[in-house]
């Protein structure tokens, strides 16, 4: 099965989100930990807000 590179890292920051528990978690912090480009990670993290995942 094929999982696009925008999937696998929207998966691993909401995995890095969720491990650190209940309070917000700078998207600096999620892209320096699982050694994603930021920029790439905020254009994620808008659909991932707009589908209400975070």
């Amino acid at each position: 099965m094929w999982i696009s590179t925008r999937a696998q890292y929207g998966l691993r920051a909401l995995l890095e989100i969720g491990s650190r528990g209940p309070d917000p978690v700078p998207l600096k912090e999620v892209a320096e930990a699982q050694r994603i480009s930021q920029h790439y990670l905020e254009q994620i993290a808008s659909a991932l807000r707009r589908a209400g995942y975070i």
